[in-house]
């Protein structure tokens, strides 16, 4: 039986999950999707009496600001209770820490990688976002990535412009059925169609 405490406990960690959920996406969704910017910019640029040029910039720099404080919240949230998943706080909130990791520096990425892979051996979050992150650390490091979630944009040798591409993968041959085993429903190809991109099979060595 849950004690009251407990419940209460995990409560509170639902809602301060959920208002740091809403730092994270708020102005994001206004930035990057153009139907949100278009709705609210008019009174944002007259609220700081800047173009949207101006107004980009300040969205940048909250962004950055919030996803800090955030990456503060959150870290103390993992060092008292482990990783917050749907065991403590429901399937709603449960990927919000990860949201934060994933939108913070590598170093801190790969810093959590273990913790994220005991969330995901616990069921307390999808094998996924497990996934998106490796392939993120492994990318930054210039390694091949594994299940092929990242794309980027390169200069690749002997093309003078940069290049939108999906990020070297250590078996193109099967990463197909590793997706599939590990959640990813898209096949590669499909996966980078949906973002533009012609899919190709590169190396790293590829990659000026």
């Amino acid at each position: 039986m849950v004690s009251t405490a407990q419940t209460k406990l995990n409560e509170e960690l639902k809602n301060e999950l959920s208002k740091i959920n809403d730092d994270d996406q708020d102005l994001r969704k206004i930035y990057f999707i153009q139907k949100v910017y278009d709705s609210k910019s008019d009174s944002l640029k007259k609220e700081f009496n800047v173009d949207d040029a101006g107004l980009k910039k300040i969205l940048e720099n909250k962004i950055r600001e919030n996803d800090s404080l955030n990456l503060i919240k959150i870290e103390s949230i993992i060092k008292e209770h482990g990783y917050p998943g749907k065991s403590l706080v429901g399937q709603n909130e449960s990927d919000v820490a990860w949201a934060v990791i994933q939108h913070a520096s590598p170093q801190i990425m790969k810093k959590y990688l273990a913790v994220l892979k005991k969330a995901v051996d616990e069921n307390e979050i999808e094998f996924t976002k497990y996934a998106l992150t490796l392939d993120r650390v492994l990318m930054s490091e210039n390694k091949p990535q594994i299940y092929g979630s990242q794309a980027t944009r390169v200069k690749l040798v002997g093309i003078d412009e940069p290049q939108l591409i999906i990020w070297p993968i250590e078996n193109p041959k099967t990463v197909d059925k590793l997706r599939r085993r590990v959640g990813f429903y898209e096949s590669v190809r499909k996966y980078a169609k949906n973002m533009g991109i012609k899919y190709k099979v590169y190396l790293i060595e590829d990659i000026e």
